[in-house]
């Protein structure tokens, strides 16, 4: 939800509200249904609790917006050539017909084999998660409002409706559990539908699917003279919690709040966010290795720890509520003053 606040923010929100579709209920379980709890948007006084998009529409709409604004150039299908970069000023040859461009500061947004990633960061910490992330959709009957988070021990598996009769499954599987999800090329629908069986009726998986390995990366320096590491090209994120998207608008917000109160005459600016920047994406990274270290561990230990969490939430609505506010990004953050306004 915090996301859906900070797209307010940026006036874009009114231009892709029409393309998404509202979750008012998150359902977490945990190998059984007795190990499971549910949340409600109205729990903490909210008309939604995140909000599903198509991820191809939400780009073009992003970028229709982009080319409406005459001060923004885009270049398309270029590649950087060169780059001279110092305190004081940075310049980038694309390969475009040679095309320089020149300024103060840079935010980089790309892959992590990116050339100005290895300006910033020459070190990578490189993460194996030993799963892969299966991504389908599927049609069937759904609660079109209500999405699902099961952790099991074949791994972390979602279903995210877009509508009453169709979702997205992201089924990310430990690796040896692989060739039960995959046989003869498909996703095995007769597992999928016996996992999903108490949240859908009448499922039906579409024959294609991507595939990622669950390989993921970390730079250790986020920030050089006056370039910037932002979105993929600080980290990828394992999948749990789809914290990629929100995690690089936050770290957007942050840095459009900097330079609307930037002091001009300080050098090398960008270094006064870098506790903001590094601390947002510390928590996160804490919050997705506890996660997967405690809930997709079948021992005897994560089933208690678990167990003991899940029932704590139970009994307390203040710790319930506060779980809630900390996985829709509002922890700490005036979300009611700010819908109010």
């Amino acid at each position: 939800y915090r996301s859906k606040i900070i797209l307010d923010k940026f006036q874009l929100w009114k231009s892709l509200i029409k393309n998404c579709n509202p979750i008012n209920e998150l359902s977490i379980k945990h190998f059984d249904n007795l190990n499971s709890i549910h949340f409600h948007s109205k729990e903490i006084s909210l008309p939604h609790l995140g909000y599903i998009f198509d991820r191809q529409i939400m780009q073009n709409t992003l970028r229709e917006e982009i080319l409406t604004k005459k001060n923004i150039t885009v270049f398309d299908n270029a590649k950087i050539t060169n780059i001279d970069c110092d305190k004081l000023h940075n310049q980038i040859t694309l390969s475009r017909e040679n095309t320089t461009i020149s300024s103060k500061y840079v935010i980089v947004c790309d892959s992590p084999q990116s050339e100005l990633v290895k300006f910033v960061s020459s070190t990578v910490e490189k993460v194996d998660y030993n799963q892969t992330s299966l991504v389908a959709g599927t049609n069937g009957i759904f609660s079109e409002s209500h999405a699902l988070q099961f952790f099991c021990k074949y791994g972390v598996l979602a279903l995210i409706p877009h509508n009453q009769n169709q979702a997205s499954l992201v089924l990310t599987v430990k690796n040896p559990y692989l060739n039960k999800f995959i046989v003869d090329d498909c996703i095995n629908s007769p597992l999928v539908s016996r996992l999903f069986g108490d949240f859908c009726k009448n499922l039906v998986l579409d024959n294609k699917f991507d595939k990622y390995e669950m390989k993921t990366s970390r730079a250790k320096s986020l920030v050089k003279d006056n370039v910037i590491l932002l979105g993929n090209s600080s980290h990828l994120i394992h999948t749990i919690g789809a914290q990629g998207f929100n995690l690089a608008l936050r770290n957007v917000e942050t840095l459009v709040d900097h330079f609307r109160t930037i002091n001009k005459n300080k050098k090398n600016s960008l270094h006064d966010i870098l506790n903001t920047l590094e601390g947002d994406r510390k928590e996160v990274f804490d919050n997705i290795d506890f996660a997967l270290n405690i809930f997709i561990n079948s021992g005897p230990l994560s089933k208690l720890l678990s167990k003991s969490l899940i029932l704590s939430m139970k009994l307390s609505s203040n710790v319930k509520n506060d779980f809630l506010r900390e996985i829709t990004g509002l922890n700490n953050y005036p979300y009611l003053s700010v819908e109010q306004l």
